[in-house]
């Protein structure tokens, strides 16, 4: 199990706290009067997003892969990937594989059309 020490943000109230966690979090005491480097914070939702480090959504589900992961490395852990305004053709061959994607990848919720 892994643990995390730190000033703990949640809903409209902060603690210094330890938070325990496998995949999931397991448990979050409070702890009195601790030094921390952290500020432990919820993950940040993206419900509109093109793209990221020099991908783009309409380049094709290898790059939805690239800029999710991108993301997710810099807090976004949950996000929509976005298509901007093309034809119908092009829009379909950029989310061809998209299904299979989103099944592997933990911060993809779905597309933005």
């Amino acid at each position: 199990m892994n643990k995390l020490k730190g000033k703990i943000i949640n809903n409209n109230n902060s603690f210094l706290g330890e938070i325990s966690f496998e995949e999931k979090i397991n448990r979050i005491d409070k702890l009195d009067d601790i030094d921390f480097d952290y500020y432990i914070i919820p993950g940040f939702v993206d419900l509109h997003c093109h793209g990221g480090n020099g991908f783009d959504v309409m380049d094709g589900v290898n790059s939805i892969k690239n800029l999710s992961s991108y993301h997710l490395s810099k807090g976004t852990t949950s996000l929509l990937a976005t298509t901007w305004t093309s034809t119908l053709d092009h829009t379909y061959k950029a989310l061809n594989g998209f299904n299979k994607l989103i099944n592997i990848n933990s911060n993809l919720l779905g597309v933005h059309l």
